[in-house]
């Protein structure tokens, strides 16, 4: 099955083959005759799941044209995503870098992060509740009740430690929550808790799933204002072992301190 949506051109059917004709993207589906034609112009992305085949001249093109390429497996998880040059103001990436070595600046960033994460969790469990049976609704909106008083402590969260955990208590409450807004359905398993890599069940496929494209979004999006989509404000970095010996601006208890710490 080959689809476009908004622009983006989705393509999940194994073994197909895209290729560049001219200003066109060709497209060939195994055993199927005839070929389809897509103008590049109507493409502004192109997201692909599993074994797709990309000829080297519409990967260049795509990298010329900064016609962001998105590789998925099968399943919906994120790969890698091929973005061409880097674009922006690298005073905007120094500035960047710079707050992320501020303590303060960075902590401030990650409250406002984790803060607007758990208000828009609020926002779809009090949507779900209006039409959710008694019971459940009852279930939903004591959650979204833990949430607003997770809100509140996010603002006088003192570190990341501290706000990290707020975050994780959150996404717990949100996730029980949502096993009541979901209503049961004949051949589906009920959802009961959020578990990935690899999800068990089809509603945490299908998280698993828009997640990876919401991934792909917004490292897109930070890219295309020129900042480095690798910078996390929440996690700190986590130095591979190989790496270490041409880290040469750490000192040894920074690396040392900075291995046990989590990518974000």
């Amino acid at each position: 099955m080959t689809t476009e949506l908004l622009n983006t051109l989705y393509v999940q059917t194994q073994g197909a083959d895209l290729r560049l004709e001219q200003d066109s993207l060709r497209v060939h589906i195994p055993e199927t005759p005839g070929r389809k034609i897509l103008p590049l112009r109507r493409i502004d992305s192109i997201v692909l799941y599993g074994h797709v085949n990309l000829s080297t001249e519409l990967i260049a093109r795509c990298a010329q044209d900064r016609r962001p390429v998105t590789w998925m497996t099968r399943g919906g998880r994120y790969l890698a995503r091929l973005d061409g040059a880097v674009q922006g103001n690298v005073l905007l990436r120094h500035a960047q870098h710079q707050l992320h070595d501020d303590p303060a600046a960075r902590l401030d960033i990650a409250r406002n992060m984790v803060a607007g994460k758990i208000r828009n969790s609020r926002w779809i469990l009090l949507r779900a509740a209006r039409d959710a049976e008694p019971a459940a609704r009852l279930r939903i909106r004591t959650h979204a009740d833990e949430l607003a008083t997770a809100l509140t402590t996010t603002r006088n969260a003192e570190s990341l430690d501290i706000t990290m955990g707020i975050e994780g208590n959150a996404a717990r409450a949100y996730f029980t929550a949502l096993a009541h807004a979901l209503r049961p359905s004949d051949g589906i398993p009920p959802f009961t808790h959020r578990n990935r890599r690899p999800p068990t069940d089809p509603v945490n496929a299908l998280l698993s799933f828009t997640y990876g494209l919401l991934r792909s979004l917004v490292h897109g999006a930070a890219e295309q204002v020129g900042l480095d989509p690798h910078i996390g404000y929440l996690h700190l970095y986590r130095l591979p072992s190989a790496g270490l010996a041409n880290v040469h601006t750490l000192g040894t208890a920074q690396i040392e301190a900075h291995r046990q710490d989590l990518v974000l």
